[in-house]
């Protein structure tokens, strides 16, 4: 019976030893996946709000635009690496005795530092992942605007799942806008006042070299966002020529997925990553230009943020009613 409950002892310690073990080893996984991947989940949200107007002008009824937009996010240095003191983690350690490291985030260059850990004696060591070493992000999508009743204009969004290196990012969105001038200016007024608003739904999915940790490896990082953008801009026409400027301001919300060879420790960790979700508020000024060519017209945007970003457009518009 003694080496019965000996026996019983052993076995349950040491299930709860690696049960500890596995749990300090994944929660230092996720704190450094949040890292690693949340400047590029923020910069995804200045490539997807920008450039849903074109002016502040009110469409006629009916009047459709097609356009088709290339934009460029510009990486400021102090997105392209994270900084963590070793205390910080519950298991794993930077080789080399060193108490803190730079690692790149998937933004970054392709750099990496060597983390180690063990669970119940096995040792295991992994280099951290690498970033897209870019200092430009290139993105591209359609986009369809239709003036309908009261001044308001009604639009929607597509990208397809474009790839830069390991990187995929699409997103699917719709949006409004309404003149406000008309209620409050002349009608004759060449400078227009209106507001904007969007929800777009984006996934980005991050492709790194597999992570090993002993029980499974991590090859991916997923991460489903949505935005919600409210600008107030206004407009002035010169000769061809369409200027605005205004302020906007967005609410993201970013939730992460992990992926691996492991079901069930990736199972594990992705019940952990639910307490990673976050809800993340951008401020940003915006500067416009389009110039106006018959029914074509070519439009730009500057968003001045956290990010910098730049959309460049070529639209084509329709009058609905006049076709028929």
């Amino acid at each position: 019976m003694r080496k019965i409950c000996y026996l019983f002892f052993l076995v349950t310690t040491t299930s709860f030893c690696q049960f500890e073990e596995i749990g300090q080893v994944a929660e230092d996984l996720l704190l450094l996946a949040d890292r690693y991947i949340t400047p590029s989940a923020e910069g995804a949200d200045y490539q997807v709000s920008g450039g849903w107007y074109t002016s502040a002008k009110k469409k006629n009824l009916w009047e459709l635009d097609f356009s088709v937009q290339g934009n460029l996010l510009f990486i400021p240095s102090k997105f392209t690496t994270f900084s963590f003191n070793e205390n910080e983690l519950q298991n794993l350690s930077i080789e080399g005795g060193m108490s803190q490291a730079e690692i790149p985030t998937a933004l970054g260059n392709d750099d990496t530092v060597v983390l180690q850990g063990s669970i119940l004696g096995s040792a295991f060591e992994f280099d951290t992942p690498e970033g897209l070493g870019r200092s430009t992000m290139p993105h591209a999508n359609l986009q369809a605007s239709l003036g309908i009743w009261a001044g308001t204009t009604v639009a929607i969004r597509y990208s397809p799942k474009i790839t830069i290196d390991k990187t995929k990012l699409q997103h699917l969105g719709v949006g409004i806008q309404h003149n406000i001038s008309q209620w409050i200016l002349d009608e004759d007024s060449s400078f227009e006042i209106a507001a904007a608003g969007s929800y777009t739904l984006y996934d980005i999915d991050s492709e790194f070299k597999p992570l090993d940790f002993t029980l499974g490896t991590l090859d991916t990082i997923d991460v489903d966002g949505n935005t919600i953008l409210f600008s107030v801009f206004g407009s002035k026409k010169v000769s061809n020529f369409d200027f605005s400027a205004g302020l906007g301001v967005t609410s993201t919300k970013i939730n992460y997925t992990l992926g691996g060879d492991n079901e069930s420790v990736i199972e594990l960790l992705n019940d952990l990553t639910e307490s990673l979700s976050k809800t993340k508020t951008n401020f940003r000024g915006e500067l416009s230009a389009v110039y106006e060519l018959n029914d074509f017209s070519v439009s730009t945007m500057l968003l001045l943020g956290k990010f910098t970003h730049a959309t460049l457009g070529v639209n084509y518009k329709i009058n609905l009613q006049k076709e028929h």
